[in-house]
């Protein structure tokens, strides 16, 4: 049996070689298919190589240019459209926190200097309040699409929280917060797909697809799991917590080892030189 482009291309993302997978990206942006959607925002979000992320978001930039707009094909264009906007936007506030700054909006981080640590207490509280919302909105998401195709009441009150990256000095200064990137992805995919179906459904009027409660069911779950392993780092780091590191402190040196001195090689013994016997 012929394997179909989708199939293809999309096992290609897992090569070992990131021209492949770059390749995999920009022949799933060309297959029309919102099915390509999903494993592209993956790349993105995923790979190891800036060429392979950057072949990502160039397809699902096209996708977004070439989905239809007439007809029965109407949803997909609204939804693709809107699912790589959500996708720039969640990156591009990423980016603009990572870097400290620009006009970008700040999403609630707390003050401190490049040089000086968070207080532990005021990141743990952060997290938490990042949780709860997150929690909070898989509840409600849940409620609404549990409700079935086309039932969908579009009046859920929804936090949409996002990612909060950790600033570098607080990565290493905290050892045990290492439950951070979890939370992060949960709250992510939180936004690009439950949400951003829900949001499509109601504006759109129909409330609700089959397909779409589906899909919706499934990434929901996979976000209780995330979330819960983000819960269950952030109760230890509350409950048992990790002695900070102070990587202010300067380095100790390293004493130099003295390399142990060889013994002087003794001149090599000369034997007697025979004297002729005289005749």
């Amino acid at each position: 049996m012929t394997e179909s482009p989708l199939s293809l291309w999309t096992s290609k993302l897992k090569d070992a070689a990131p021209e492949i997978r770059a390749q995999a990206c920009k022949e799933l942006g060309r297959l029309r298919d919102p099915a390509a959607i999903r494993p592209l925002v993956n790349a993105y979000q995923q790979d190891s190589e800036a060429s392979v992320r950057l072949a990502a978001e160039a397809a699902l930039r096209k996708l977004g240019r070439q989905a239809p707009g007439a007809g029965g094909e109407g949803w997909l264009r609204v939804a693709t459209l809107a699912l790589v906007g959500s996708l720039v936007i969640l990156l591009g506030l990423n980016v603009a926190l990572r870097l400290g700054g620009g006009d970008a909006e700040e999403v609630a981080a707390p003050t401190a200097t490049p040089e000086t640590p968070t207080d532990r207490d005021v990141l743990l509280s952060q997290y938490q309040n990042l949780l709860q919302q997150a929690q909070a909105d898989v509840a409600a998401m849940r409620a609404e699409w549990n409700l079935g195709a086309g039932q969908l009441t579009c009046a859920a009150t929804l936090n949409r929280p996002q990612p909060i990256e950790m600033r570098p000095i607080d990565d290493q200064t905290y050892p045990d917060f290492g439950f951070v990137p979890t939370l992060n992805q949960a709250v992510t995919n939180l936004n690009f797909f439950p949400i951003r179906f829900w949001d499509v459904a109601c504006a759109d009027g129909t409330r609700g697809t089959v397909q779409q409660a589906i899909d919706a069911s499934d990434e929901l779950t996979r976000i209780e799991t995330f979330l819960a392993q983000a819960e269950q780092g952030l109760t230890q780091a509350i409950e048992n917590p990790l002695m900070p590191i102070d990587v202010s402190a300067p380095e100790a040196p390293t004493p130099e080892s003295t390399p142990a001195e060889l013994p002087t090689p003794e001149a090599p013994a000369t034997e007697p030189t025979p004297t002729p016997e005289g005749g």
